[in-house]
């Protein structure tokens, strides 16, 4: 991992030292050091997560999107600024999941990259979950701004219209992915189609629970919230090979654990599960995360886990789910 390190910063500074010396933004040779640049300070992001509570991550993140924002990267027409900004806007959403109480500087919803990647605006996306992360991200704005206008009633229409929009569009996301894996367009060995076809599946329940949780501030059936958990479980039981993917289950496992606090054998499964994914490739910032459900699932006061994070990361310490 060091090594991988000191290789990112090599580049990074062979690749910012040319791009000081063009003088033409126009030139391709400008466009593709800058590009290389933006590369290597995701990348040195990605390597420092592995240490998260160094917080050098979060600093090389906003380092990339500051950079994406002077050289207007997503106004690049190139499959590599395509990729990079993809990128971007996935790094940039985990985050925000669960930071409450801190106001990270790469923030900014207004942004040329958020536009690019609304769900209105989007092109083919890389990866299928792209429009799942666009929804997680606007329910996050929302139900942040809500927490500052809770005693406006004018804003809590709005917030039931927003609710309703964003069931049209988890269900609008749920079909182009599925329409995707089924034309081929998403490359996959056979034998892990079927198993591709539940993840998408856990994406679609995981994120609709989150929007009930963060932005249903009005009566409804707790029968459906139980009712979509269950359909997520049984997405996630239901991988033939339950480590497939498996760098890609701690959102669903983990909203799965906040909707079992009064289910002992399913939070022992979450566990085991996350425990598997950190034995196949790495911790990050899992056992943190596995702390606070342990928390959440000790408490009997709090059943929306937003609430309680919002107040628990504030007393102890933020957390990824990643």
């Amino acid at each position: 991992m060091s090594s991988h390190r000191e290789h990112a910063f090599a580049l990074l500074s062979k690749d910012l030292m040319a791009l000081r010396l063009s003088s033409d933004p126009s030139r391709e040779s400008h466009q593709l050091r800058a590009k290389a640049v933006i590369a290597s300070i995701l990348l040195l992001s990605y390597l420092e997560v592995h240490w998260p509570t160094s917080g050098a991550w979060l600093m090389h993140l906003d380092g990339a999107l500051r950079m994406e924002a002077i050289v207007q990267l997503a106004t690049f027409n190139d499959a590599t600024a395509f990729f990079l900004t993809e990128e971007l806007f996935t790094a940039s959403t985990w985050p925000l999941l669960t930071r409450f109480n801190s106001q990270p500087t790469f923030i900014i919803y207004d942004s040329e990259l958020d536009g690019k990647w609304s769900l209105g605006r989007m092109h083919r996306p890389v990866s299928v979950f792209t429009p799942f992360l666009s929804i997680l991200r606007e329910i996050t704005r929302i139900e942040r701004q809500y927490c500052e206008t809770v005693n406006d009633p004018g804003y809590q229409l709005h917030l039931r219209r927003v609710f309703e929009e964003v069931q049209l569009n988890l269900t609008q996301a749920h079909k182009s992915a599925v329409d995707a894996l089924r034309s081929q367009l998403v490359i996959h060995p056979t034998s892990h189609a079927e198993d591709m076809k539940h993840l998408i599946d856990a994406y679609f329940y995981s994120t609709k629970i989150y929007s009930y949780r963060a932005l249903v501030h009005f009566e409804f059936d707790p029968n459906s919230l139980r009712s979509m958990r269950g359909r997520l479980l049984d997405a996630l039981l239901a991988f033939q090979n339950p480590d497939s993917f498996a760098q890609d289950q701690p959102w669903p496992l983990f909203v799965v654990g906040v909707e079992s606090i009064d289910d002992v054998s399913s939070q022992h499964w979450v566990e085991h599960r996350m425990n598997r994914v950190i034995q196949l490739y790495c911790s990050i910032d899992r056992p943190r995360m596995l702390c606070f459900l342990r928390a959440f699932w000790a408490q009997k006061g709090q059943r929306n886990w937003i609430s309680f994070a919002r107040k628990w990361t504030k007393d102890y310490f933020e957390f990824l789910v990643l």
